[in-house]
């Protein structure tokens, strides 16, 4: 092969990987979006049961993430699933 045709080849080459790196960020959400530990708002409440956020967006199934919480003496506090086996 001559070196146009390498070129050219090394130039297609270079391209793809700049368009396979473009799609790639577009695709992605950004990483201060979901933090599974960190709250995301205030707590959506009733009197003493609530919901906080604890991401800025649905996840892909369009389901909000977030937990229970429960209003103790004033205070949020979050809920806990009891642990144990049930016979």
């Amino acid at each position: 092969m001559n070196r146009r045709v390498m070129a050219a080849i090394l130039c297609a080459w270079v391209l793809s990987l700049i368009g396979v790196a473009a799609w790639a960020q577009t695709s992605a959400p950004p990483s201060a979006v979901f933090k599974p530990d960190e709250p995301f708002g205030e707590v959506m409440t009733g009197d003493t049961i609530g919901f906080q956020r604890v991401a800025a967006l649905p996840n892909r199934d369009g389901k909000v993430v977030g937990k229970w919480m429960v209003k103790v003496d004033g205070n949020w506090r979050e809920t806990k699933a009891p642990v144990g086996v049930v016979r």
